[in-house]
């Protein structure tokens, strides 16, 4: 309600009426009438009707003055973008963002559409960061773009841990992964430790390690131990190195003939020391040849420091050090 100079009130009423030509293009209306082979005069005609019509309102029981209605895309308010943007901009990609990783690039140009429509032509007068809260706590509700493509991949990466049996999962798992490690093949948490043995070409030791892990379980145990292996080789000044480890399913993992996506995280740090500047080869071997470093684990569970380093061989580990020196073959035995 403003009031003039003269102290006469006035009301501007405005109106929301839906016409069926208003939800698309006139000048496309135009496009189509010419394509089809419509002469200049009934295109005029039809143009005529759709620009030039006029409204009169019914107000208490009488008609007011005819005027012509105008169409409120340049005249929609804050209110009315926001509705636009939190309907139509902000959920365009969604279905694009289930099944792919957007560039960070990509992301951001879509935000900065949504940013300009949204604020007009004018200046930015709430930071981003504010605008994408909730509305509970002080935002505006839109939602940003990485954050839902980050979390549409986190839904379908839970989903494929969840229910690796249903059909979708297993034609991915079969298509893309090349197998996939079940939930139940990292066995039940207990207490664990890890250990191992750097030895140089003739067998002779370098540098051994065990480490008290707490309770976790056996697979997270095994790649420890592979990565605590491989830093202590590479401190030592390795840089052609041959890893032998007991579990065909860690092997399996490093050389990516094996998916678990619970261990991603401690994969990728093996991987990235596996991408030095040296040479390292994971290979496997049974148990019965890898008692030293089995030995060492086990005094790993039952030692109350954290990580132990030797430089030179204690005395627990002696007898076998000699007989691996000596090549003594073990017996393994296998169930009929």
């Amino acid at each position: 309600m403003h009031k003039t100079r003269c102290n006469v009130g006035l009301m501007v009423v405005k109106i929301d009426m839906e016409k069926a030509f208003d939800r698309i293009s006139w000048g496309f209306i135009d496009d189509c009438l010419r394509l089809a082979g419509f002469t200049d005069h009934w295109r005029i005609l039809v143009s005529s009707c759709l620009s030039s019509c006029m409204m009169k309102v019914l107000w208490n029981g009488s008609t007011t003055a005819s005027f012509k209605p105008g169409r409120g895309k340049n005249t929609l308010s804050f209110a009315g973008r926001l509705t636009l943007v939190k309907s139509v901009l902000s959920t365009t990609a969604n279905h694009s963002m289930q099944v792919l990783y957007f560039p960070r690039s990509v992301c951001d140009s879509i935000d900065k559409k949504i940013r300009d429509f949204l604020w007009g032509r004018g200046v930015h007068i709430v930071n981003w960061a504010v605008v994408t809260q909730p509305q509970c706590i002080g935002g505006l509700g839109v939602k940003s773009t990485r954050i839902m493509n980050d979390s549409f991949l986190a839904k379908l990466g839970w989903r494929l841990l969840q229910k690796p049996k249903s059909l979708w999962c297993q034609v991915i798992i079969h298509k893309y992964m090349r197998g996939y490690s079940e939930i139940s093949c990292m066995g039940n948490p207990g207490l664990a430790g890890c250990g191992g043995v750097v030895r140089d070409f003739t067998g002779n030791w370098v540098c051994g390690f065990a480490t008290h892990l707490g309770i976790c379980t056996s697979m997270v145990a095994e790649l420890n131990g592979l990565l605590e292996g491989l830093n202590c080789a590479w401190d030592s000044g390795c840089r052609r190195l041959i890893v032998e480890m007991d579990s065909l399913s860690c092997v399996q993992l490093i050389r990516g003939s094996l998916v678990n996506l619970r261990l991603a995280g401690l994969l990728s740090k093996i991987r990235a020391m596996l991408q030095r500047e040296w040479v390292v080869q994971v290979t496997h071997v049974y148990r019965e040849a890898n008692r030293l470093a089995d030995l060492l684990a086990n005094i790993a569970v039952l030692s109350s420091t954290r990580r132990r380093t030797w430089w030179f061989p204690p005395a627990a580990v002696l007898s076998i050090l000699i007989q691996d020196r000596q090549e003594v073959a073990w017996p393994r035995f296998v169930r009929a």
